[in-house]
């Protein structure tokens, strides 16, 4: 039995696979930026997240002791959960639970493997990546969903970072996907991606995605996809990248070998982790030492596309 705190959407807590209510919105924000760092937050700060600046209620203090009453009332559900939300008086609260207790942070510790395996281990990338991923509940698009339940800007210093993050660990995974011959498989991801207003201007992920076009034998598509890139940049104003682009179609027009796919160099990358102990949940599974139901599932479905081998 563990209890488990999501804040890569909408925040929830749950305890042994059942959902812990939080009625009110500002004390699960509030419980949910406490989430967010695992440190002591200090009041002030707590006060600049949860109100805009010039719409504080009359008595700030009591209002944040609202909110923690709240989150506190919630964990009081949970055995031993009184212990959890510490108050320092004067300053300011910390949530007491273990980073692996929060999406967030099983996000950012996957991500770090999947960095670190890339260079030598594409396809262990992939796989940590794809997994990182899978902790956003929403996980779609090129930046995830909305973490903390909140478009407010006066959470963007939280939220703004971790859709970036996604967004790396998205092309990391595509990249390193690429790298192990996964072209013709990537396709409908990419179509859909670039065909987002955000991906219809990311150089990078336009340029991942002219290569799985030019290795999946379509070059006029990989060319396609560059002139709508480019028309869409000349109306920003964004011609560095563009060029960099073009340098690529060009490479592609020319049938440059350096963009193909030494399948020479392919290899069975998809080796098992080392211990069951590093697997991670999905979004909105209880944490645990083992994966189970449809998690283990999905896990070993894309464990068996990493031993097939690479696209023709």
């Amino acid at each position: 039995m563990s209890l488990d705190v999501s804040i890569l959407g909408p925040v929830t807590m749950t305890y042994d696979g059942q959902v812990i209510p939080i009625i009110d919105r500002r004390p699960r924000v509030f419980l949910g930026i406490l989430a967010h760092d695992l440190g002591l937050i200090d009041k002030d700060k707590l006060i600049g997240y949860l109100w805009d600046r010039g719409e504080e209620p009359a008595d700030p203090s009591d209002a944040v002791q609202t909110c923690a009453k709240g989150a506190r009332a919630a964990l009081d559900r949970v055995p031993g959960g009184r212990t959890l939300l510490k108050t320092t008086r004067n300053a300011g609260y910390q949530l007491l639970v273990k980073p692996q207790q929060v999406d967030k942070h099983r996000f950012t510790a996957l991500k770090a493997r999947a960095e670190a395996a890339l260079p030598d281990d594409p396809g262990m990338a992939a796989r940590l990546g794809r997994r990182a991923l899978a902790q956003w509940p929403g996980g779609g698009g090129l930046r995830g969903g909305t973490p903390l339940e909140s478009t407010d800007a006066r959470l963007d210093p939280l939220t703004r970072p971790l859709q970036q993050q996604f967004r790396d660990v998205r092309l990391l995974c595509i990249d390193a996907e690429l790298k192990c011959g996964r072209h013709r498989r990537l396709l409908a991801e990419l179509d859909g991606l670039t065909a987002e207003e955000d991906g219809a201007i990311d150089a990078e992920l336009v340029g991942l995605h002219m290569v799985a076009l030019f290795r999946a034998d379509r070059t006029p598509e990989a060319v396609a996809t560059f002139e709508r890139y480019e028309n869409a940049m000349g109306e920003l104003g964004g011609y560095d990248s563009v060029k960099e682009l073009k340098d690529l179609r060009n490479r592609i027009l020319n049938d440059d070998d350096e963009l193909k796919l030494d399948e020479s160099d392919y290899a069975d990358y998809g080796s098992e982790e080392k211990s069951e102990e590093e697997r991670t949940p999905a979004a909105g599974s209880s944490f645990s030492v083992t994966q189970h139901g449809n998690d283990a599932r999905s896990y070993q479905a894309h464990s068996m596309i990493f031993h097939e081998g690479p696209d023709k």
